[in-house]
């Protein structure tokens, strides 16, 4: 399985075989684009994009491929929703995003379900997603030329999403998935065990400079307000540092551990995914997190 998720500025591709209990990674590989050509999920230079795209073809024999994307253009809600058919279900998506969707030329609407277990309410728990169709025809037409099968079109949250439901299975604890990629910070909150909320912007500070930790720290104690504030009934334990940031885990420790936070690293990954022996050890397994969620298919919980 071929999977491409397009970064700012750069392409990540990952090729892997998933079983029931583990990944096998078999190739992974990044293709630095031209500064500027995909700013926040989209494509301002399809030529340069699709060049690399052309270039990883002929490398690795591209063929059929999912791609994973992110942007803030894609807009996203957790919501409970009565038991229905999908295409009920479906309509009380649109009907959510009835307001914003207004602003897209072409609104696109999905789903995933997150939990089904709510019986008492007979009701379950959906991830929503809202974006404009022209954001993924671009995709569709870029592969379109590549002469490579586009299989399907994931995004970030929901891949990361797939993928902390898979590491934590059965666990209940409460915890922050922190992804640092460049100036780029995604901070995804799971309380008991479950998805609850994700918050991103950028920190214009330099990388790994006291001035970017302590903007980054800031923005955990947010989340960790929020938390308390939402009376969610749980208290953060745990930051897994994901990305450039865990480079930083040292330091992190040190201006997390008066606010009651552990710094981890999300070594889960190390027994989840298995690496063949052509595997680039160098490569960072966390720098393809959006490719390995997006590998998984999201269960009925």
């Amino acid at each position: 399985m071929d999977i491409i998720f397009f970064a700012n500025d750069e392409i990540r591709f990952l090729r892997c075989n998933p079983s029931k209990k583990h990944l096998l990674v078999r190739i992974a590989a990044s293709y630095q684009l031209p500064e500027g050509c995909l700013i926040n999920g989209i494509i301002t230079n399809q030529a340069n994009v699709l060049s690399k795209l052309q270039e990883l073809k002929k490398q690795y024999s591209l063929k059929k491929v999912h791609i994973c994307l992110d942007s803030s253009t894609v807009l996203s809600k957790v919501k409970q929703v009565p038991f229905a058919k999908e295409k009920n279900i479906l309509n009380f998506v649109k009907a959510e995003f009835a307001e914003v969707a207004s602003s897209f030329e072409q609104p696109v609407f999905d789903y995933t379900v997150l939990q089904d277990k709510l019986q008492a309410t007979r009701q379950g728990t959906v991830f929503a997603v809202c974006c404009d169709k022209g954001l993924l025809k671009t995709y569709i037409d870029l592969f379109a030329s590549l002469k490579v099968q586009l299989l399907s079109i994931d995004v970030a949250a929901n891949a990361v999403i797939k993928l902390c439901s898979k590491l934590f299975q059965g666990t209940t604890d409460t915890f922050v998935v922190a992804i640092v990629d460049k100036s780029s910070v995604i901070l995804n909150l799971f309380v008991a065990g479950k998805y609850y909320f994700s918050t991103r912007g950028r920190i214009l500070q330099p990388e790994g400079s006291e001035e970017f930790l302590n903007e980054f720290i800031q923005r955990i104690s947010s989340i960790n307000q929020f938390n308390k504030a939402q009376k969610t009934g749980q208290e953060i334990g745990a930051v897994y540092l994901v990305g450039s940031i865990a480079a930083e885990q040292d330091r992190c420790k040190q201006l997390l551990e008066p606010l009651g936070l552990q710094a981890l690293l999300l070594t889960q990954l190390d027994t989840f995914v298995r690496k063949n022996k052509i595997f680039d050890m160098e490569n960072r397994l966390a720098d393809y997190i959006y490719n390995l969620g997006s590998v998984l298919e999201q269960r009925w919980q």
